[in-house]
């Protein structure tokens, strides 16, 4: 069975008293983990990837593999990425082309 690529997002909410946002955020650490446990399948939205999540680049190593991958490896395993790729190449050469088509129009005219 072929593997693909999800995004994996697990949302967490919590009440924490505070002096400041600051306090707040570091008491996030023990908030995520005391109830990482606590996690239901409510909390947790899984998505194919056409993307890399916020925070991700391309050279991380991806979760759930048994040899080091990564993003862009794991990525290139969905079609749906592949095809988003490929929109976007073949918008990038339509406005190349029009781009390049004025550019010789204008000069064209100059003469």
């Amino acid at each position: 069975m072929s593997k693909k690529c999800f995004v994996v997002r697990i949302e967490i909410e919590a009440l924490v008293v505070a002096e400041d946002e600051k306090a707040a955020r570091d008491l996030s650490i023990d908030v995520l983990r005391e109830e990482m446990y606590n996690v239901s399948e409510q909390d947790v939205d899984i998505k194919t990837a056409i993307y890399l999540p916020d925070g991700w680049s391309e050279n991380c190593l991806v979760y759930g593999s048994k040899e080091d991958m990564y993003a862009t490896e794991a990525l290139r395993l969905n079609p749906e990425y592949l095809e988003e790729v490929r929109k976007l190449q073949e918008a990038q050469d339509y406005f190349t082309k029009r781009s390049e088509e004025q550019k010789a129009k204008r000069e064209g005219s100059k003469d």
